[in-house]
């Protein structure tokens, strides 16, 4: 390893890890400073241009009913319609703006190129499990359909139940990397856990191992300096901000990527909800206890989290990968089970919905119960009434949250949430050490999904997400025995507790129903 390497990004002095992201907030100025110069100009026009106001009138009428007639979500739909209608033209300002900003055209050509796509035939592992489980098969399918993933068998799959753990088993694969490293993630803080990864990725740079890091640019701005890819490139790692934002903004501000996942020598890969930070492994505690948890894969599952990660690195780096053909090596183990790591993302990059459709497939074919961990609570009605219908259905339904809130406004609007769950015998916990950050469920011992998506619209809607559908594994007993320790610490939330003041309810309200926009 180079010299210097571990303490390359040490910083000292009060405030230490924290960044002014003036980059960002002059991408927020520039949005504000477009809508508010259109907004001039329309008011202008129909000040002194005679019966301009009758465009106006027309363009609004057109506008609302385009919002009625398009296929969104209702709960998106509402907000804009509101916005329209009681405020003329400000409202379709906005609306002609931001309602449907479009990518660009090359940004979506280069999401769809099927960038580092493998040749895979899972037809024996479908006969077999349509064999054993029509129902399964069925879910299996959709999912498949939807995502352009496969399924796959003979992968071994170990959970972790906490960051820690996780990361100290990624540590120590990219310590015995023998070809490449592929890294993706929301969020990189510098800190301990970030000087222990980059040492070794250092070292294994310096023995020619390829290491390639992408981080989103959104997620990153506040924590990391703005010569992160020059530093790094200097000790032979590649870096590369996805989505990187200009000061103009445009739709791709809106779809951030939230994936989490590493991949070595395509062999071993990890994915789950744990970010690089001091924080997500308990290091310097912010909120209390941080519960988090993930997977370590190791066989042809692999496969299709190398390829998502070869997508979104094309989607921000046109630099190609010169090895394709040790990129998918034959890894086959006897592990029993199932797998379909799968991604998901924005329209119309994906066609739907992919981690809502399958944790509405679920909850739909539960016959006991279904389990949910998530840090929030932002559904729409479709997903909201599937909770429901479950529980009404006689399966036991749980979801644990934090105690411990990071965004106090987001907390509000989930715990808004509680009466109507509860009130159809929904059981809402939350997680009294602290802060609840995985995003897992484990359904009638054979299902779980471990994956980087919270219940909520930013992650089920905007951002790029993956995750792990598991069927008949060993580790599905672990996510299960993970849920039980966590309700031991958990604290079962009353109908009888769930009242509040008038003003704080007018609050909750409007909250909801601009929380499609958040």
């Amino acid at each position: 390893m180079r010299q210097g390497a571990r303490s390359l990004f040490r910083r000292s002095g009060k405030g230490e890890g924290r960044r002014f992201p003036v980059r960002y907030l002059a991408v927020a100025a520039g949005g504000v400073i477009e809508a508010a110069a259109i907004i001039a100009c329309a008011v202008l026009a129909c000040a002194v241009i005679p019966h301009f106001w009758v465009v106006a009138w027309v363009v609004q009428a057109v506008c609302a009913v385009r919002i009625v007639a398009s296929d969104d979500n209702p709960d998106y739909k509402l907000p804009w319609l509101l916005f329209v209608v009681a405020l003329p033209v400000i409202g379709v300002t906005l609306y002609l703006m931001f309602y449907s900003r479009k990518l660009s055209p090359g940004y979506i050509r280069r999401a769809l190129s099927h960038q580092g796509e493998y040749d895979y035939d899972h037809s024996i592992a479908i006969s077999e499990l349509k064999e054993k489980d029509e129902v399964a098969f069925s879910q299996v399918k959709m999912l498949c359909e939807i995502s352009g993933s496969h399924l796959f068998s003979g992968t071994d799959m170990q959970y972790f139940p906490l960051g820690e753990e996780l990361f100290d088993g990624l540590i120590e694969d990219v310590q015995h990397a023998e070809r490449f490293i592929f890294l993706e993630y929301f969020i990189i803080k510098e800190g301990a856990l970030w000087d222990r990864l980059f040492a070794a990725l250092c070292s294994r740079a310096a023995v020619g191992v390829e290491v390639r890091l992408l981080y989103d640019d959104v997620g990153c701005m506040p924590t990391l300096p703005k010569d992160f890819e020059e530093k790094l490139a200097m000790h032979g790692i590649t870096a590369v901000a996805f989505s990187k934002i200009k000061i103009w903004a445009d739709g791709r501000i809106n779809n951030r990527n939230h994936r989490k996942l590493a991949v070595i020598d395509g062999a071993v890969a990890y994915t789950g909800g744990v970010n690089i930070g001091d924080e997500y492994v308990n290091i310097k505690p912010r909120f209390g206890h941080w519960k988090d948890g993930g997977l370590r894969l190791k066989g042809p599952a692999v496969w299709e989290i190398t390829r998502l990660f070869l997508t979104d690195f094309g989607l921000s780096c046109k630099k190609s990968v010169d090895f394709i053909g040790e990129l998918y090596p034959a890894c086959d183990s006897d592990a029993t089970g199932f797998a379909v790591p799968y991604g998901d993302g924005p329209k119309p990059i994906f066609r739907h919905n992919v981690t809502k459709l399958v944790i509405q497939n679920l909850l739909a074919t539960a016959t006991r119960y279904a389990y949910f961990t998530s840090p929030y609570l932002i559904m729409d009605n479709e997903l909201c009434k599937s909770f429901e219908r479950a529980a009404m259905r006689g399966v036991d339904v749980r979801i644990v949250l934090p105690f411990v809130p990071d965004k106090k406004l987001v907390f509000s609007v989930t715990r808004s949430f509680y009466p109507r769950l509860t009130a159809c015998g929904v059981s809402v916990y939350e997680y009294t050490p602290g802060f609840m950050h995985a995003k897992n469920c484990v359904c009638d011992d054979r299902w779980a999904i471990v994956g980087s998506a919270n219940l909520d619209y930013r992650s089920l809607a905007h951002h790029f997400e993956c995750g792990v559908l598991i069927y008949g594994a060993e580790c599905v007993k672990d996510v299960l025995a993970d849920f039980d320790r966590i309700l031991e610490k958990s604290k079962k939330v009353a109908e009888n507790t769930q009242k509040t003041g008038f003003f704080e309810r007018i609050g909750r309200a409007i909250a909801r129903i601009f929380a499609p926009l958040l």
